[in-house]
């Protein structure tokens, strides 16, 4: 069961999946030669602040995203 950031999501269907951001430095982790801050994109594995984006499949088959924030 998703742990859900804010309200239950207003999206109908069958939950598929939560993926979270990624707030680490450490650049080995992410499989590059240097820091993905060194080169401007310091918060590209972020979801709005620190959030999370949830996935739903509706009945014609169809995934839904939802995300939402802290």
């Amino acid at each position: 069961m998703p742990r859900f950031i804010q309200d239950e999501p207003t999206q109908a269907g069958r939950f598929l999946a939560a993926l979270g951001s990624i707030s680490y430095s450490a650049y080995p982790l992410i499989n590059e030669r240097e820091s993905r801050g060194q080169r401007g994109g310091d918060n590209d594995l972020m979801i709005g602040d620190m959030g999370s984006l949830y996935l739903f499949l509706d009945r014609a088959g169809r995934v839904i995203p939802e995300s939402q924030c802290y």
